[in-house]
């Protein structure tokens, strides 16, 4: 799972993502909490290695600008067979 960057000198740069798969956790969102163990966090910016994973998720907030640059920076890095795909997002 990859968030973006917190604000200011956050020496956690993965803080955002490991926040929401603990906020998942708490709501239920894994069939089994121990699931929660299968999930990396990490950030758009330090782990664009994660791009060339089997199937890229991308769901972040309905920006066209925003998408444009995160769909450039997933070609950029994913591999040759790697699916991706949309999920809207709306807060």
């Amino acid at each position: 799972l990859l968030d973006v960057l917190p604000e200011g000198d956050d020496e956690d740069r993965s803080r955002l993502a490991r926040d929401g798969i603990a906020r998942q956790v708490k709501a239920g969102g894994f069939m089994l909490p121990v699931f929660a163990e299968r999930v990396t966090p990490g950030n758009v910016v330090d782990d664009v290695d994660a791009y060339a994973a089997d199937w890229v998720i991308e769901a972040v907030f309905e920006d066209l600008a925003v998408k444009r640059e995160l769909y450039a920076t997933i070609e950029r890095h994913r591999g040759p067979g790697t699916m991706v795909t949309s999920r809207p997002y709306f807060a």
